[in-house]
């Protein structure tokens, strides 16, 4: 029995880190919106031969007070980007903001408007 588990970690190099490259991303006029989110992307400038998509969560205290409720909704958020990766269109670098109602959301609520989101805005690969 073959093992064909892909790596499926979200490591560092495919994060949104500095505040400078946030606001960046956040002042750039590709955008999207849903009901409970915002996604902001622009092209990255980076020229390897297989290039990865960079991902920014921002939640802030206006969408909730309390650090619990936050982390848990980026902990959802980050683990759809980290299970669907590939299908997300490369050379990107993506900021989803959260709005305040979306604090109370499932994950499988969070799946399907992330996922509808990111057809709207046509950077959803299909799969082949």
């Amino acid at each position: 029995m073959a093992n064909t588990k892909q790596n499926l970690t979200f490591k560092k190099d495919r994060r949104v880190r500095k505040r400078a490259e946030f606001l960046q991303i956040q002042n750039s006029t590709k955008r999207g919106y849903s009901e409970h989110f915002l996604l902001t992307y622009k092209k990255e400038q980076e020229a390897s031969a297989k290039p990865k998509t960079r991902f920014g969560i921002t939640i802030s205290k206006k969408v909730d007070k309390r650090a619990v409720c936050r982390n848990r909704l980026r902990r959802r958020i980050r683990e759809f980007l980290r299970i669907h990766q590939e299908c997300i269109a490369p050379g990107l670098a993506v900021v989803i903001i959260a709005k305040p109602q979306s604090v109370d959301l499932t994950f499988s609520a969070i799946a399907k408007e992330l996922k509808q989101l990111l057809i709207k805005l046509r950077l959803w690969l299909p799969k082949s």
